[in-house]
């Protein structure tokens, strides 16, 4: 039943025919539906995996990450409405990808995965910032930060300031 509830939230997009005071396809509510969950993370999690590792390829061809690829200390990386963590992901590991710098290193040696694992994970700190609570469980799944928060709050952009102000790496 859930299920069945979840798809058809996801087909109909009620909240944008709705045209009420929230912004965006779906509600705060229906985003917190466990049904459509189900569906969301099924359907969406290799389109926007695929989308942000297509745009990360992009940016790396551009010279972007040039100044911090493989050189860095501490990183902090923040994805704002970043629901379940896909691109946060996406990031993730297309940081490991990059520091092995070899394809079939990366996708057959274990002991290049886990290389890259102690080398990215302990200097790298992910965190999705997302109005919808329950998106909590998921990102701690992957091992990654998460924090409530409102875009559109009038105190917003020093939350985001203040989200790494600790001395966590």
């Amino acid at each position: 039943q859930e299920r069945a509830e979840g798809y058809a939230l996801y087909e109909e997009k009620p909240n944008l025919r709705r045209r009420g005071s929230e912004i965006g396809t779906w509600s705060d509510h229906e985003y917190g539906l466990p049904g459509f969950q189900w569906m969301y993370l099924r359907l969406k999690s290799f389109q926007r995996f695929c989308e942000s590792w297509a745009l990360l390829e992009r940016c790396k061809i551009a010279h972007i990450f040039d100044s911090f690829l493989t050189n860095f200390s501490r990183l902090g990386v923040i994805s704002l409405g970043g629901g379940p963590g896909y691109e946060l992901l996406a990031f993730d590991w297309f940081l490991r990808f990059c520091r092995v710098g070899n394809t079939v290193a990366w996708l057959q040696h274990e002991e290049a995965t886990a290389l890259t694992q102690q080398q990215c994970i302990q200097d790298i700190r992910f965190a999705s910032l997302d109005l919808q609570p329950s998106w909590e469980r998921y990102l701690s799944i992957l091992g990654y930060d998460f924090a409530q928060f409102d875009i559109h709050h009038p105190d917003a952009l020093d939350q985001i300031l203040n989200i790494y102000s600790d001395d966590r790496p």
